[in-house]
């Protein structure tokens, strides 16, 4: 069995994300809705570890890492609250984003 590619994003939000569960459930909700149930699958979205109140790391399909970025800039608000979403990296693997943290967030 192969095992499917995936890319990783180091995400900045415009305000503290406060609890990481519902969060993370009203950010798949969001991206669902942009693109689509059948695209989502490819998707695949999947918060992996939240560095600080205000920055995450998110796992998407490697084919559709665009789609995420495009939808993650669309994104207005999470569970009726404002918030902004912008992509200050991306690499193929954690190893190589998590030595960029510090660089990216100062």
């Amino acid at each position: 069995m192969k095992r499917d590619k995936r890319r990783y994003l180091l995400i900045e939000t415009t305000r503290d994300i406060g609890g990481e569960e519902p969060f993370a459930k009203g950010l798949n909700r969001e991206i669902m809705g942009i693109v689509g149930q059948l695209h989502y699958h490819e998707v695949n979205p999947k918060i992996i570890e939240f560095i600080d109140r205000r920055h995450f790391l998110l796992r998407v399909g490697h084919t559709r890492e665009g789609d995420v970025i495009a939808a993650l800039s669309m994104i207005k608000g999470v569970d009726g609250a404002a918030i902004g979403m912008f992509t200050l990296r991306s690499s193929g693997t954690l190893r190589a984003l998590r030595s960029h943290i510090e660089e990216c967030i100062g």
